[in-house]
């Protein structure tokens, strides 16, 4: 149930491209669809370093500071019932595109659940 759809090379977090010359993934520019934030909580996406980008059928795509967590891949997949596609992404990318995009989601679901929308 694991897909990968880059290859293990070393990524540089300066320059955003890896040994190979594929960029890596910005998940600050990429806003995660409010699908796959539900599917991850929190918390689990601070343990494993993990952002949460998308669904497709059934399949997660989630950019990771450690695409090479099997064992995390695997929590990943049990939790959500999904196959998980990972993108490798830098680790303090990763961090920002949590606190941003989990704080930003949870204010707007505060906000609408004061409004009466669901």
């Amino acid at each position: 149930m694991v897909e990968e759809t880059k290859n293990k090379s070393t990524v540089s977090a300066e320059t955003g491209s890896s040994a190979s010359g594929i960029s890596r993934l910005n998940v600050l520019r990429q806003a995660p669809t409010p699908e796959a934030l539900n599917l991850i909580p929190e918390n689990l996406a601070i343990k494993y370093k993990v952002v949460p980008l998308s669904v497709e059928n059934n399949t997660l795509r989630v950019a990771m500071a450690n695409p090479n967590d099997i064992m995390a891949i695997e929590a990943l997949s049990a939790k959500t019932k999904k196959k998980i596609e990972v993108v490798p992404a830098g680790e303090q990318d990763v961090r920002e595109a949590i606190d941003f995009n989990y704080k930003a989601f949870s204010s707007i679901s505060k906000y609408l659940s004061t409004v009466g929308v669901d």
